[in-house]
């Protein structure tokens, strides 16, 4: 297993710690090819550690923020290399995601919705040393959808 994979599997098995110890309903997308019509119904898309998004992914994730979704990406600003693994160029190449080099972390408001960037790695965190703020960052995140 080389090294981001581990980086990715320990932030997502951390957020999903959290969010089933927060007793947060969620349900994971598995299809690594996912339409706007299957983000229908969700207010909230979490990216733990996604740095690899096809084109056709951030297309799909810009337009379900635009409509008022809610992104949180932790880990590594998302897109960052292409579905294959090479590092992406520009913006556009991302659907216009995020700049390419965030490096802190931040909100972002595109058309009604919001992305949230956490750099750090908050899952990885949590699963490794139970970490109290992890898991509070994550409940206010989500505060406002969950109320």
């Amino acid at each position: 297993m080389y090294k981001t994979e581990r980086k990715w599997l320990s932030e997502y098995r951390g957020i999903i710690a959290i969010l089933i110890q927060s007793q947060i309903p969620f349900s994971v997308l598995t299809s690594p090819i996912f339409t706007s019509e299957d983000l229908e119904g969700y207010d909230v898309l979490m990216l733990p550690y996604t740095e690899s998004l096809s084109k056709s992914q951030s297309n799909v994730i810009t337009k379900f923020i635009k409509r008022g979704g809610q992104v949180i990406a932790t880990g590594h600003t998302p897109g960052t290399k292409n579905e294959f693994g090479d590092r992406v160029k520009s913006r556009k190449d991302r659907g216009g995601l995020l700049p390419l080099k965030k490096t802190t972390s931040d909100t972002t408001q595109r058309g009604k919705g919001e992305i949230v960037l956490e750099t750090d790695r908050i899952g990885y965190k949590y699963l490794k040393f139970q970490s109290s703020e992890s898991r509070k960052f994550i409940e206010k995140t989500l505060s406002k959808q969950i109320a």
